[in-house]
């Protein structure tokens, strides 16, 4: 098990650094978007009608890859009193039970969120030709990225490995 544990843990490492390069390229193409988008607008004085619809699509490819990120560095918004009081097993077990919270509720979206990204494939952006999976299949692809992340986690608590809070991606 300490095996699969240090292969997951060394995935999800993997995972959260492509998540984060990827946020970084999202961030600079939604810059140059709306910087293209104020430039034919203002000085051009011939508005782009796409530039509005990419950067949504864009943004939800930043949220979807920046929670990978903080899941890995353990950085979302948590209500950890009790975690914080409890230590040695007890400690061990809540973060299990959390972590198989997590793949359960993170199986069930991904599996659905595939369903929804396929049935999008035969819409189209309004303002661009682009099949509309490319940006719901965002929500699946970051809970697949959570669901390993979660299974290194609960790994991590049964092998009574220490958690690493707030680490690099």
């Amino acid at each position: 098990m300490a095996r699969l544990f240090r292969y997951l843990r060394g995935l999800s490492k993997g995972i959260a650094e492509t998540a984060l390069v990827m946020s970084g390229l999202l961030v600079a193409a939604i810059t140059i978007v709306v910087a293209a988008g104020v430039f034919w607008r203002y000085v051009l004085n011939d508005s782009l009608s796409w530039t509005e619809e990419v950067v949504r699509y864009l943004l939800i490819w930043l949220a979807a890859n920046g929670s990978i990120v903080a899941m890995h560095r353990r950085q979302h918004v948590a209500i950890d009193i009790i975690p914080k009081m409890l230590t040695g097993i007890g400690d061990r077990i809540v973060r299990l039970v959390i972590a198989l919270v997590i793949i359960l509720t993170c199986a069930v979206m991904t599996y659905f969120g595939w369903a929804t990204a396929w049935n999008a494939w035969g819409q189209t952006a309004s303002s661009f030709h682009m099949p509309l999976f490319y940006a719901t299949a965002a929500i699946p692809v970051a809970t697949t990225g959570f669901l390993l992340i979660a299974v290194e986690q609960a790994l991590e608590s049964l092998c009574g490995e220490t958690p690493i809070e707030g680490g690099a991606a």
